[in-house]
């Protein structure tokens, strides 16, 4: 059954909230460049979750793949004392090659390359910018050039591959809107809550029949996760085999949970409509990990 377990992960980390707002100005403006082959289409509010414990774990986590693009952000925030981020958008494929959009928080274009300039003298490094079609081009921050598209005063793209220039150019060609496998889900999820995510990747179940897709976010606020999500199957027969399957293998879990697993085991509630699964959750920000690793095993 460690299909089932898979999926009931799934609903308990790829979580998402009826809290509908704005789309997120990381979003907005990186949907333009963000490729249509994707298979992971997400984002993060940086300042709705600032405070959040599972903030500090998914940031780390989404900047890595900026590659040394990271290393100028975390130095560009401490050095300038500038808080950078406002929010992030992303896409990515299966070999963890995509696209990283920032949203920026009390800065702009100018300021960071400003900075830049200002910490490079101080290292005694020359840094050197300059336009190279619809890219800009750093060097001297690294030893390879950075290159970034800015997208708007306050916006920027970065790709998995920021050193390499034709990379950039290809996984910033944009599309992902017009991806019909994900419009549907794109168009329903909320792309203004603290997080969300699409997940198009086709995963079979044994005995079960296959799921063809999740969509998810995630509301964070006073230290509590308030979640549903969604997952596509193959057929209704699939989506009602899975929810039932699910159903019993999270009650196992709860039954020799801690008192505080079984609280929030307790809040999850699925149900299957045609070839769709719906989940929603009330869990206290401490118990997803502990939940999460303990529905894996």
């Amino acid at each position: 059954m460690k299909s089932v377990a898979f999926v009931a992960v799934v609903l308990s980390a790829q979580l998402a909230s009826h809290s509908a707002g704005a789309d997120s100005k990381a979003w907005t403006s990186g949907k333009s460049v963000i490729s249509g082959s994707e298979k992971f289409v997400g984002g993060v509010s940086a300042s709705s979750v600032r405070a959040s414990a599972l903030y500090q774990q998914w940031l780390p986590m989404l900047l890595t793949q900026a590659g040394d693009a990271k290393t100028a952000l975390d130095t560009i925030s401490k050095e300038c004392n500038i808080d950078v981020l406002t929010s992030i958008a992303f896409g990515i494929d299966d070999n963890q090659t995509g696209s990283v959009v920032f949203a920026l928080k009390g800065t702009n274009h100018k300021a960071l390359d400003v900075c830049m300039q200002k910490l490079g003298k101080a290292d005694n490094k020359t840094i050197t910018i300059t336009t190279d079609g619809k890219l800009t081009k750093y060097e001297g921050l690294n030893d390879k050039p950075i290159y970034l598209r800015w997208l708007a005063a306050d916006v920027f793209a970065v790709t998995t591959s920021p050193d390499d220039k034709d990379a950039s150019t290809k996984l910033l060609s944009g599309g992902v809107t017009s991806n019909k496998a994900l419009a549907k889900a794109l168009g329903v999820v909320d792309k203004g809550a603290s997080a969300w995510i699409v997940v198009d990747k086709e995963h079979v179940l044994d005995n079960i029949g296959k799921v063809e897709q999740y969509y998810a976010n995630a509301v964070v606020a006073n230290k509590k996760i308030t979640v549903t999500g969604h997952v596509v199957t193959d057929t209704p027969a699939t989506a009602t085999s899975l929810a039932a399957a699910v159903t019993k293998k999270l009650a196992d879990v709860q039954a020799g949970a801690s008192k505080s697993l079984q609280a929030a085991i307790g809040s999850v509630t699925l149900k299957a409509a045609g070839a769709e699964i719906s989940a929603s959750a009330a869990i206290a920000e401490d118990d997803v990990v502990a939940l999460i690793m303990t529905m894996m095993h």
